[in-house]
C-alpha cells in the first residue's frame, strides 16, 4: 500500500467516524491530506471502493494480529484462542467509533460490493472458528465442529456488542477466556447427549460454496512464498542467491520459534530487499507488516 493511500484510508476513516459516511464527501477526504479531488480517484474509484478499503484494511490488521499468534510454538491452541480472542476485543474497540458509525448508518445494507465483502468475511471467520474447535477438542468434535463454531461465534459477538456498541469496560483478556472456557461447557454438554448435528457439512456447503474459495491465512501465504522461493532460487545455477536461501531458512527458523527476534526478521527482510529481486517483494511485505505485530 502506498504512503498516500494509506493517508487517505486514515483520513476517511476519522471523518466517516466524527461526522458520519452520508455527510463526508470526496472533497472533504482529499482536502485533509492535500490534494486535488480528481487525484483521489487515481487511488480509489469511487467513494464505495474507499469503504470498501477501510475494511479490508481493518481485517488485514486483524488478520496479521492473529497470524502473530498463530506463528507462535509451544501455545496450546486453547491459550492460542483466548490470545486471539482477546486481541480481537481490542482492535475492535480501537476503532469504535468508526463501527458504530457504520452500525447506525446502516451503510452496508445500501453497498452491494461491501456486502459481498464482509458476507465473504463472514465465512472466512466461521471458518477460522472452526479450525480453532478442531485444534482444541480434537476428532471427537469433527461432526459437531461447525455447531460449535457458530455457538463460538455467537457468545463472542454479543459480548463484543456490550464491550463495543454499549461502551461497556471489560478486561478483554477475562472475557476472552471466559467465553474459551464456556465453549469447553458447551463441547462436554454435546459430547455427553450426542445430539443430531444441525449445521452438517451437507447443509453448511452451499454457504461456503456462495462464499468462493477463501484466499490462503497469512501464515499460510507465507510459507507458500518461502517453498516458492526456495525452490526458485535452488534451480539458480549461478550461485548469487545462495546468501538469499540462507535468508529463507533463518526467516523460517524465527517464525517457528515462541518468540521471533524482529530484529533478526527485518535484517533478513533488508537482505531480501536490497538484493533488487522482484520475486521477494510479496514476502518482504508480509513479513514486514507482521513483525509491527510482534
Amino acid at each position: 500500500m502506498t504512503d498516500k493511500r494509506r493517508q487517505l484510508i486514515e483520513a476517511a476513516i476519522r471523518l466517516f467516524a466524527d461526522k458520519g459516511y452520508h455527510a463526508t464527501s470526496i472533497q472533504e477526504i482529499a482536502d485533509s491530506v492535500g490534494i486535488a479531488k480528481g487525484s483521489l480517484y487515481s487511488y480509489f474509484q469511487s467513494k464505495e471502493d474507499l469503504l470498501l478499503s477501510i475494511y479490508s484494511h481493518y481485517y488485514e490488521l486483524i488478520e496479521y494480529r492473529m497470524t502473530s499468534f498463530a506463528l507462535k510454538r509451544g501455545v496450546s491452541p486453547r491459550d492460542r484462542l483466548i490470545e486471539q480472542t482477546a486481541a480481537l476485543f481490542e482492535e475492535f474497540e480501537r476503532s469504535r467509533e468508526f463501527f458504530l458509525m457504520q452500525m447506525k448508518e446502516q451503510v452496508l445494507a445500501n453497498l452491494k460490493d461491501t456486502q459481498d465483502f464482509m458476507y465473504h468475511m463472514i465465512v472466512k471467520t466461521h471458518t477460522w472458528y472452526t479450525q480453532s474447535v478442531l485444534e482444541i477438542f480434537g476428532d471427537r468434535i469433527q461432526p459437531y465442529a461447525n455447531d460449535c463454531a457458530a455457538l463460538l461465534n455467537g457468545m463472542i459477538s454479543e459480548f463484543m456488542k456490550y464491550n463495543i456498541f454499549y461502551g461497556l469496560n471489560m478486561d478483554h483478556k477475562q472475557t476472552a477466556a471466559f467465553l474459551v472456557e464456556r465453549m469447553e461447557d458447551l463441547v462436554e454438554g454435546i459430547l455427553r447427549r450426542q445430539p443430531e448435528p444441525v449445521l452438517t457439512p451437507e447443509i453448511i456447503a452451499p454457504l461456503l460454496k456462495l462464499s468462493g474459495c477463501a484466499p490462503l491465512s497469512i501464515s499460510s501465504r507465507m510459507m507458500e512464498e518461502l517453498k516458492r522461493l526456495r525452490i526458485l532460487w535452488t534451480d539458480d545455477q549461478s550461485g548469487e542467491t545462495e546468501d538469499y536461501l540462507g535468508a529463507l531458512n533463518v526467516i523460517e527458523e524465527e517464525l517457528a520459534k515462541d518468540s521471533p527476534n524482529q530484529l533478526v526478521l527485518k535484517g533478513m527482510i533488508a537482505l531480501l530487499k536490497q538484493s533488487g529481486l522482484p520475486e521477494s517483494s510479496a514476502l518482504c511485505e508480509m513479513v514486514d507488516k507482521l513483525t509491527g505485530y510482534m
